[in-house]
């Protein structure tokens, strides 16, 4: 009798072994099968900054002006067109950061932009670092804050001050606004990724 329920013990016991060591084998693979984008698609988001300057007081002298946008987007097709030659293929390619600076009144004027390419993260490109990406959503950080956007939003920090500068012909005060945004538009084809 006594061996009869030393067997039975033995039985369950290795039947409870083997049970576990499946589900572990089981939850080993689907741990294994990790979200990647797809080899035809790529993530795509802006970081623009704007700064605008405004003379409360005296007046300003000439600012810079800048110009020449590389890129254009078109969010109804998904297609990115570069101007300029190809400078990246598009193989390796995880993403594409379109980086753009715009200046108006006392800062300046004009609007510049480029696409920097991305093929592994995390990425840093000035003060944005590019953490993760999913099909819905982006995490960046951007001077020490944390920020998860879904595809198709856009995040928005603005920023105000006020700047005097002495001059021969008197001081001006100059109000100045910096805004920077994010937007995040999501995965596109890469056969729509086009350089003119």
């Amino acid at each position: 009798m006594l061996k009869k329920i030393f067997a039975i013990a033995l039985l369950s016991a290795v039947t409870t072994a083997v049970l576990f060591t499946n589900a572990g084998c089981r939850a080993k693979k689907v741990q294994s099968k990790a979200w990647h984008i797809p080899d035809d698609e790529y993530a795509f988001f802006e970081y623009y900054q704007l700064n605008e300057g405004k003379a409360i007081e005296g007046e300003a002298p000439p600012a810079k002006r800048i110009d020449g946008p590389t890129y254009s987007f078109s969010p109804t097709d998904g297609e990115l067109n570069s101007y300029l030659a190809p400078s990246f293929g598009k193989d390796s390619l995880i993403a594409v950061l379109g980086r753009g600076l715009v200046l108006r009144g006392t800062e300046g004027g004009g609007l510049h932009n480029r696409l920097i390419p991305i093929n592994q993260l995390p990425f840093t490109e000035e003060a944005i670092t590019i953490e993760g990406i999913t099909a819905e959503s982006l995490l960046f950080d951007l001077k020490g804050e944390k920020v998860t956007l879904a595809k198709g939003q856009e995040w928005k920090k603005v920023m105000q001050s006020v700047d005097t500068l002495s001059l021969p012909d008197g001081n001006v005060v100059i109000e100045k606004t910096k805004t920077q945004r994010v937007i995040f538009h999501g995965l596109l084809k890469k056969d729509k990724l086009i350089f003119r």
